[in-house]
């Protein structure tokens, strides 16, 4: 397998510089999370996602119309996301539809051979020593919805409901279609969880215990990452079951409002 034009190509993009996409128009896609839309969407300037390490945040776009779609993949469900991915391009497309092109990012040569379950050869192109530990050279991507263009990316806020999005994954294995572009509406579950004294357990634990058992890539998570997860292990304890989260059972939808936000409709 010849990755000489990869190679060119992931250089390119990890040499582009690293950029902070404020929430204005943003779309984030948290872990197990699908988005796709069009350039034309009026909610939407940017997808992106970040905290890839050994997850792969995969990038599909149709070269005809433009339609995009994000997905952050870390294995669970994989073939219903990677198949829904091709649907919802090819539905938003419509006639405009042409050829497909992925982009993927995320995932590195990590000592437990995780990400070589996801990929083999694309891996050594997002990996890169630092003190004698390889680490991703590239933890965040967004995608501008209007040109295509792929970017490295930061982002201070993940958007509405994030620590509840980040806090599923404990208690489920599929991946969630999070946007509608028809509507230009954000859906946020229904989810859900059962009550666990596990919670309990988790965070009477110090940190290096958590970032140890709880994270697939221990030496190379972002520095906030222990934090943050103890906010969604906090979260699951104020919340031992979803119902009040979600009334009668349905979706927490978002609209952007005038300032560009995303704004709780129900």
């Amino acid at each position: 397998m010849c990755l000489c034009p990869m190679q060119a190509g992931a250089e390119k993009l990890r040499m582009s510089g690293v950029r902070d996409v404020q929430m204005q128009g943003l779309l984030y896609v948290h872990q197990r999370e699908i988005a796709a839309c069009t350039p034309g969407d009026a909610a939407v300037t940017f997808l992106g996602s970040d905290d890839a390490t050994t997850c792969h945040i995969l990038v599909l776009k149709d070269l005809g119309s433009g339609t995009l779609c994000l997905a952050h993949c870390d294995g669970s469900d994989l073939a219903w996301g990677v198949h829904h991915m091709v649907e919802a391009v090819c539905s938003l497309a419509g006639a405009a539809y042409e050829r497909l092109e992925l982009h993927i990012v995320g995932g590195f040569a990590d000592r437990a051979g995780v990400s070589d379950r996801l990929t083999h050869d694309i891996i050594e192109l997002n990996t890169i020593p630092r003190s004698g530990v390889q680490h991703p050279a590239i933890y965040g991507i967004a995608v501008d919805v209007r040109t295509g263009d792929l970017f490295p990316a930061r982002f201070p806020d993940r958007g509405p409901d994030s620590v509840l999005r980040s806090a599923r994954i404990f208690s489920c294995n599929t991946m969630e279609d999070v946007y509608s572009a028809e509507n230009g509406e954000l859906h946020v579950g229904p989810y859900h969880w059962e009550s666990s004294k596990d919670v309990i357990f988790w965070l009477s634990q110090p940190d290096c215990v958590l970032l140890k058992h709880l994270s697939t890539s221990p030496a190379v998570e972002p520095p906030d990452f222990v934090s943050r997860l103890r906010d969604q292990l906090c979260f699951l304890l104020e919340h031992p079951t979803p119902h009040k989260l979600f009334p009668h059972g349905k979706a927490r939808i978002y609209r952007r409002n005038g300032e560009g936000l995303w704004e709780l409709m129900q």
